[in-house]
């Protein structure tokens, strides 16, 4: 739910992914293939780059109608499940994700760990060593508004 938070390519605030290579050698990204738990896949095209050993790579979804180096669909906001797979269909990494909320990102506490967490401070294409992540989310504030039975007066 890139609400106001990071700006795509595309002048929109799309969805995102980042992926990380934790390997010595560079992995490139063309040909390989997202899918989603809804049944949506977008075959990247070949000059959509690689990630660099041991570096990020954003991969921006929902606006391929205006990039066409952005998948033609984004998360589902109520969560769900994500897959690379390789140009030959093995399946390269696997992550299902909460339900998402506003003006946070669902990240790695540490790139290429196993903890995830939510943090207000994304970096796409850069390590999560520097985000804050929180222990526990708040139910948002209940506002209650006192009813005086008598008249207002106005001056």
């Amino acid at each position: 739910s890139n609400v106001g938070e990071v700006l795509s390519p595309a002048i929109n605030f799309d969805s995102w992914i980042e992926l990380y290579n934790p390997g010595s050698q560079d992995v490139d990204l063309g040909g390989m293939t997202l899918r989603d738990h809804r049944g949506n896949s977008w075959k990247m095209p070949s000059g959509i780059g690689k990630v660099s050993a041991g570096g990020f790579k954003v991969v921006w979804l929902g606006s391929n109608d205006i990039k066409a180096d952005q998948a033609d669909f984004k998360l589902d906001c109520d969560g769900g499940t994500i897959t690379l797979t390789d140009k030959n269909g093995n399946l390269v990494a696997e992550q299902a994700y909460p339900e998402a909320m506003s003006h946070t990102a669902w990240a790695r506490t540490a790139d290429g760990g196993d903890g995830w967490g939510w943090t207000a401070t994304p970096t796409p294409g850069a390590t999560n060593r520097t985000s804050v992540f929180a222990s526990e989310r708040l139910a948002p504030p209940s506002v209650s508004i006192a009813v005086s039975s008598s008249p207002a007066l106005w001056p």
